[in-house]
């Protein structure tokens, strides 16, 4: 993959990350809203913090291609 097709690639799969995290906690929220912890821990505990190390892989992925390009 060139560089290009990386950065494009890579900060697609990023925002998609990023937008499902969105989701994610805005389910959490209304579980809490609703009086279930239960529901809300599950969805923090297998939703988003996935998520969030995936958010991770991704930026320092992304910064790696970034700094290659220098």
């Amino acid at each position: 993959m060139k560089n290009k097709d990386s950065i494009l690639y890579y900060s697609d799969l990023l925002c998609k990350k990023i937008d499902m995290h969105v989701d994610a906690f805005m389910e959490r929220v209304e579980a809490i809203r609703a009086k279930q912890p239960t529901q809300a821990e599950f969805i923090e505990e297998m939703t988003m913090k996935p998520l969030g190390m995936q958010i991770s892989y991704l930026t320092n992925k992304l910064l790696n291609i970034l700094r290659e390009g220098k």
